[in-house]
């Protein structure tokens, strides 16, 4: 009677234990995920400044094109205001645009590290 009592109780529980291994598989999983999100939404925000810098690149180069088209199309010197503008402007946004590809590479260095 005993032996079949205890038999019963093993079959009884063995539901509840399959529920906790399988709620701790879901936070696992969970935790997992979170940290993945937090890590995509970082590199989305580095993927976006760095499309920024690129647009203001954009910019300063078709500033440049019209100030040099304006100019050679009439002569007259005020056209050549925003190509002088662009032109001076144009290394300081080069360099910003090598820099923040460094950082963003050792950003993301020192995410991998902290994830292992």
């Amino acid at each position: 009677m005993i032996a079949r009592l205890r038999r019963a109780m093993r079959w009884q529980s063995l539901p509840l234990i399959i529920g906790f291994a399988m709620l701790a598989l879901i936070v696992g999983s969970r935790a997992i995920l979170v940290e993945n999100q937090s890590t995509n939404r970082l590199a989305a925000r580095d993927a976006i400044e760095y499309q920024q810098l690129l647009s203001g690149l954009l910019s300063l180069a078709q500033d440049a094109e019209s100030g040099q088209r304006g100019y050679l199309l009439t002569g007259e010197k005020p056209y050549l205001e925003p190509y002088q503008k662009a032109v001076d402007a144009l290394p300081g946004q080069l360099e910003q645009n090598l820099i923040i590809p460094a950082h963003i590479l050792l950003r993301r260095s020192s995410w991998r590290t902290r994830l292992v």
